[in-house]
Formats: structure tokens, C-alpha cells, sequence
């Protein structure tokens, strides 16, 4: 049975770190938007990542997850508690489920002329979390979103005003 892990990657590394992980002889998962983010220093644009930054590793039991941590393009696993954060295949299933659904456009939401999609990572724009981004999880009728924002060194969920956000990275 397999463990998956989930790890961080380095700003714009994630295609990297795929290729490195998989070299090292683990199964990688990273899906893909089909959208073409620009990249810089003469390489060729690239398929942006449906979750920037974030990549899942399968884990053999007889595999040791050390070296995964050290990868080309990974900045850290994330953690639960006093360890990495590892999900069965089962949890994985549903993941890859959720991410096949949002990929398919499944999930849009518009509010004020602006287009979200569930899985886009948000950046706060007001209120005692401004600064922070987050994974969006779920829109609350157009009103507001909840978003996974990592506080204290742990993912935690928290509902926004729609207005208290915008797209990371240049978006709306």
C-alpha cells in the first residue's frame, strides 16, 4: 500500500521537483491546469500547476521518505503535528477526484466580474490575515470563500468576505 506525501516545492520548481522525485525511483503526482504559465531564463512555458507550489510523492512502505526532503525543487513536506502529513490511497483517490473536477471547470464561481475557481490559490487583501494565501475550498453562495491558510505552521480553514480576496499571482 501506498503513502502519499505532500510536499512544498520551491517558487516555479514544481516541474523540477516531478522529475527529480520520479528519478529517485517515487511515483510523483502534479496535476495540471492546461493553462501555460511564462517562464523566465530561456526555458519553454509550462503547464501551470493546478495548486502552485504543492506536489504529492507515492511512498512505498519499504521506501524511506528522507531523501524526498532534500529533492531538487522541494522546499519541505507539510506537516501534521510532529511528522510529514501522509494520505492513503483511498484519501489520494478523492483528491485526484477533486482535482479532476476543478481541472474540468467544475466549481466556477463569479462574483463582482471576477472569475474564481474552487483550488485557486487566493491571496487576503484586507483583514487581520492580509498577506496570507490560501488554497480556495469552497465558495459560501458568492458572499464568501473558504480558504486553507497556513497559521502556526499548520493549514487551517478559514471563511472571507469574497471582497477580502483576490487571485494570487498577478490575477483579479
Amino acid at each position: 500500500m501506498t503513502s502519499w506525501l505532500i510536499l512544498t516545492t520551491k517558487p516555479s520548481a514544481e516541474h523540477r521537483a516531478r522529475a527529480q522525485i520520479a528519478q529517485q525511483g517515487y511515483e510523483p503526482w502534479l496535476p495540471l491546469t492546461g493553462l501555460l504559465r511564462k517562464c523566465h531564463f530561456g526555458r519553454d512555458n509550462e503547464p501551470e500547476p493546478l495548486w502552485p507550489g504543492y506536489i504529492w510523492a507515492g511512498v512505498s512502505p519499504e521506501q524511506p521518505m528522507a531523501p524526498l526532503y532534500s529533492t531538487i525543487g522541494v522546499r519541505r513536506p507539510l506537516m501534521a503535528g510532529d511528522g510529514p502529513k501522509l494520505i492513503s490511497d483511498a484519501g489520494m483517490a478523492r483528491i485526484r477526484g477533486f482535482a479532476e473536477q476543478i481541472i474540468g471547470h467544475l466549481g466556477e464561481i463569479t462574483q463582482s466580474g471576477r472569475m474564481l475557481m474552487l483550488g485557486q490559490i487566493l491571496r487576503v487583501v484586507e483583514g487581520p490575515l492580509e498577506g496570507k494565501t490560501g488554497l480556495c475550498i469552497t465558495d459560501e453562495g458568492g458572499v464568501s470563500v473558504t480558504i486553507g491558510v497556513e497559521i502556526l505552521g499548520r493549514t487551517t480553514s478559514v471563511s472571507l468576505p469574497v471582497a477580502a480576496v483576490r487571485v494570487a499571482n498577478g490575477g483579479a
